[in-house]
């Protein structure tokens, strides 16, 4: 079965050595399963419960977790690469199956993808990667320049979370505003003056949307919390976000840079979906200005 979505690569697939051995073997060659770039996997961690029979030990997989991300990079397989990586994840035998789902690009879009994961029946308690496999793995990580701490952390049996424990907001979640009180019902580490590059646009209703581009800015803050993913639950069904790879969303959540007077980072943050209103643009790129709004 052939796809024209990527694949979403987060184990030995990230190496081009280890990668292009397997191709070779079945006469293919990196052209069937060509490198697109580094992407992300949101609401996911990394694990090593499974037990794969041609490496005697573990293998890594990936497990549903909200606000945590799972680094790796997007492959464009040829009908042929598809059926090598098929046969690679044990698909025949059971061991992996094909998954719909959703990447984060380096630049925010969310795009339609497809990732092998452990099926149900074979998953399983922790199981040890071999030393060769963890090689593979952290050879991959270091050419598409991503943290292995994650990596090494499900290895060693830990979490293998990558937590992104900061949102950016903009509209009615700001403080003052009128959902402030989904955001700060409880305690909040702190909140920082922020911008994102993007665009703010009117809806028709009494709340704003923002769209990814690179030539306008927006304002708004920087939210730092505990415990991310308890206190993105509510969030998500106030911006009626109910997952990745689903349709008829009214917004999107996906991970921004956001420049705060301490510098940038990576931050959640909620952008337009299927179903959202989208009208004039807001010049200001303000919210509480536009709204003549100063916080509280």
């Amino acid at each position: 079965m052939t796809d024209d979505r990527p694949c979403f690569a987060y184990g030995s697939n990230l190496c081009a050595d280890t990668r292009g051995a397997w191709l070779s073997d079945r006469g293919l060659d990196a052209s069937d399963v060509r490198p697109v770039g580094p992407a992300w996997l949101p609401d996911h961690a990394l694990s090593f419960g499974y037990r794969s029979i041609r490496h005697d030990a573990g293998a890594l997989d990936v497990r549903a977790l909200r606000g945590s991300v799972v680094a790796g990079a997007l492959l464009a397989p040829s009908p042929r690469g598809w059926a090598a990586l098929d046969a690679k994840e044990g698909v025949a035998t059971g061991a992996y199956a094909r998954r719909d789902t959703e990447a984060i690009l380096p630049d925010g879009t969310v795009v339609p993808a497809v990732v092998y994961v452990v099926t149900d029946a074979r998953r399983d308690v922790h199981h040890a990667p071999a030393d060769a496999y963890l090689r593979s793995v952290e050879a991959g990580y270091a050419a598409w320049g991503h943290d292995p701490a994650p990596l090494r952390s499900a290895a060693a049996g830990g979490p293998g979370a990558a937590w992104v424990d900061a949102v950016f907001v903009y509209g009615t979640l700001l403080r003052g505003e009128a959902n402030a009180h989904v955001m700060h019902d409880r305690p909040v580490r702190r909140v920082l003056d922020a911008t994102v590059r993007g665009a703010l646009l009117e809806t028709g209703e009494p709340y704003p949307v923002m769209v990814l581009d690179r030539a306008s800015t927006v304002h708004g803050e920087l939210v730092e919390l505990d415990d991310v993913e308890a206190r993105l639950g509510p969030l998500d069904a106030l911006e009626a976000f109910d997952g990745y790879g689903r349709p008829g969303r009214l917004y999107h959540r996906t991970l921004v840079d956001v420049t705060t007077a301490e510098g940038t980072r990576r931050a959640w943050t909620y952008v337009a979906g299927e179903t959202v209103g989208r009208g004039a643009r807001i010049a200001s790129g303000s919210w509480r200005l536009h709204r003549q709004r100063p916080p509280t």
